[in-house]
């Protein structure tokens, strides 16, 4: 068989045909590599964990990869709308006020005083009517207001009114996220009881079931006076027990109750962002509860290395917690971390985050040295950080 010789001219056309049909096979796995680095790395439902600290540095470099100030999406400055807590004021956002500025330049802040002094009165969807009308008058001179991102910040119940604002704003074309701060999205088992005598025997019983039968008689008036100062710690947040059960903006808070339906099946159908910043009293902080409600044991009481300080701290979880097959015990003083994330209702959106903040309480001062979740500076470093998703 004899082959026939080519010219050049041939060759080179050949040649060139094969890197037409080479090249844009070459581009196309290139992208394909190219996309699969780019996708966001951050999965919804994905816990981190955080330890506050006082050290204001620990947290300006959480962000070290990324802009020190806000840059989100084109560029558009954020609207904060700041919802307090049950019973609470504006005044709590202080902190968040002087904060956020630093890290979102131009951003337009609203502290809601629409509700203050009817946090109790009106149901959370009430609230939100209210928060409805000033928002919009709040926002009527912003021109571009539907063309930025829409934060909705809410303190406790603050979180559950912002969350039963949002999808009204989200019809009318507004950009929402929601941060929920403390806030109880599966209601607070501290409000299970009937009343707050039930709740004070409740508390007697889980004492006396812990302490020694031969101390229980000599001990009796002391762990009284424990079942008091434990009931006046755990109400602080929300007032008389007596009065504020029955009503409508506190028993909306009860386990089990309809406005959780409602809220999570509009959320559901919204698919709004979603961020829950859980406050946590980290185990390794030894608080001394017995100190802080002026408690001295009788010497035979530590003859017997009864630790009545172990025994407040596990009741006070019991009564916090509640009875749960919940594997996490963890709680802030006033709500437990599995409420505070959602786990059995928003945690089902499907753009939905969730953080703890350690070493973190309620509000600031309901244990000295310790911090309020709302005061964190981790706290402004994961609204900045949301706000950028």
């Amino acid at each position: 068989m004899k082959f026939q010789p080519i010219s050049r001219k041939v060759f080179c056309n050949k040649i060139t045909k094969l890197l037409y049909l080479a090249i844009p096979i070459f581009l196309s796995i290139s992208l394909l590599f190219i996309g699969c680095d780019c996708k966001n790395d951050t999965l919804p439902d994905v816990e981190k964990s955080y330890s506050d600290s006082s050290d204001s540095s620990s947290w300006q470099n959480h962000d070290t990869a990324n802009s020190n100030t806000l840059d989100v999406v084109q560029n558009q400055r954020p609207i904060f709308f700041l919802a307090h807590g049950l019973g609470d004021t504006a005044s709590c956002f202080n902190f968040l006020v002087s904060e956020l500025p630093k890290k979102c330049p131009g951003a337009w802040i609203i502290l809601s005083k629409s509700v203050e002094g009817k946090t109790h009165s009106l149901s959370i969807e009430e609230q939100a009517e209210q928060c409805h009308k000033e928002f919009s008058s709040e926002v009527s001179d912003i021109s571009d207001a539907k063309q930025r991102p829409i934060i909705l910040i809410g303190h406790s119940q603050g979180g559950l009114r912002v969350s039963a604002l949002a999808p009204k704003l989200e019809k009318e074309g507004y950009n929402v996220k929601i941060v929920g701060i403390n806030t109880p999205f599966e209601g607070a088992p501290l409000l299970r009881f009937e009343n707050e005598t039930s709740l004070k025997q409740y508390i007697r019983d889980r004492l006396n079931s812990v302490c020694p039968s031969l101390l229980r008689s000599s001990l009796t008036n002391i762990m009284n006076h424990a079942a008091d100062q434990l009931v006046a710690f755990v109400t602080q947040c929300f007032g008389e027990y007596d009065v504020i059960s029955k009503e409508p903006g506190v028993k909306d808070l009860k386990l089990g109750n309809s406005f959780f339906r409602r809220l999570q099946s509009k959320l559901s159908r919204a698919n709004i962002p979603i961020l829950a910043i859980a406050g946590a009293v980290d185990s390794k902080i030894k608080i001394d509860l017995s100190t802080i409600f002026g408690i001295d044991l009788p010497d035979q009481a530590k003859f017997f290395n009864f630790n009545l300080n172990d025994c407040l701290k596990n009741v006070l979880a019991d009564v916090l917690v509640g009875q749960t097959n919940h594997s996490d015990k963890r709680h802030d003083c006033t709500l437990p971390v599995y409420s505070q994330h959602g786990s059995n209702t928003i945690a089902k959106s499907q753009n939905y985050y969730k953080v703890t903040i350690d070493n973190t309480v309620h509000i600031s001062n309901f244990i000295p040295g310790i911090t309020g979740t709302l005061d964190s500076p981790q706290t402004v470093a994961e609204i900045q950080q949301f706000a950028k998703r």
